[in-house]
C-alpha cells in the first residue's frame, strides 16, 4: 500500500497492484486499510503477548506452571527462562526485515544495507544471549543469522556491481579492474558461506 513507482509520464501506481494509481482515494483507502492491518497485527499482537508474558512471568521464571503460562508455552518453551519474552525479538527482527524494510527506498542501496545492518545487530544479540535452552540450537540460530548477514552482504556488493555495470562505458580502464568482478564468483561465495555457516 505503500509501495508506488514511478513512470516517465508522471504518475505512479501501487507496486503490488498496477491497476492503482497513487494518490488516488482508491490508493488513500488502501493505505487507510494497510495501516488498520499494521495497527492491529504487528502492534496490537506484539502487545498482547507482552502484557501476556508480563501476567505470567513469575510462573515461567520459577518453573511453576499456571494455566497461562501453559497457554503461553509455544512462545517460551524453547528459550531460558530469563529470555521468556526472546520470541517477540524473533517476530520483531522478522516484521524489521520483510515489512519496514520494503518502505526504505525499494530497490535501493539504502534498503539492502538497512536490512544488513538489521540483521547484524541482531546476529551480535543472539551470540551474546544464546537465548535457546538446547545447544543445539543457540548453534543453529547463530548460523542462520550469520547466512541472513552474509546473504545481504553478498546483495549489496552485487548492487555495487549492477552500478558498475551501468557506468562501465564512461569508466578508465583502471578503474574497470579495480571496481569490476566477477558476479558469478560473488555468487558462488555467498553460496559456500551460507551453507559454511549452516554446516559449522
Amino acid at each position: 500500500a505503500f509501495s508506488c513507482e514511478s513512470f516517465d509520464d508522471g504518475r505512479s501506481f501501487l507496486r503490488a497492484d498496477y491497476s492503482v494509481e497513487c494518490y488516488t482515494d482508491v490508493h488513500g483507502f488502501a493505505k487507510s486499510l494497510a495501516w488498520l492491518g499494521i495497527a492491529l497485527y504487528p502492534f496490537g499482537i506484539s502487545a498482547l503477548y507482552m502484557g501476556l508474558l508480563w501476567c505470567a512471568r513469575h510462573a515461567i521464571t520459577a518453573n511453576k506452571p499456571s494455566a497461562l503460562s501453559k497457554a503461553l508455552g509455544f512462545l517460551v518453551r524453547d528459550f531460558e527462562p530469563q529470555y521468556l519474552w526472546w520470541e517477540l525479538v524473533e517476530a520483531w527482527k522478522k516484521l524489521l526485515l520483510v515489512g519496514f524494510a520494503v518502505l526504505v527506498s525499494p530497490g535501493s542501496i539504502v534498503q539492502l544495507v538497512s536490512a544488513f545492518v538489521i540483521s547484524l545487530v541482531s546476529g551480535l544479540f543472539i551470540a551474546i544471549a544464546q537465548p535457546f535452552k538446547d545447544d543445539g540450537d543457540d548453534y543453529f540460530a547463530k548460523g542462520c543469522s550469520f547466512a541472513l548477514t552474509s546473504l545481504f552482504f553478498f546483495s549489496v556488493i552485487l548492487k555495487f556491481g549492477v552500478l558498475t555495470d551501468e557506468v562501465d562505458d564512461v569508466l578508465t580502464e583502471r578503474s574497470r579492474d579495480r571496481f569490476g568482478f566477477n558476479a558469478a564468483l560473488v555468487s558462488i561465495g555467498m553460496v559456500l558461506s551460507i551453507v559454511g555457516a549452516l554446516a559449522l
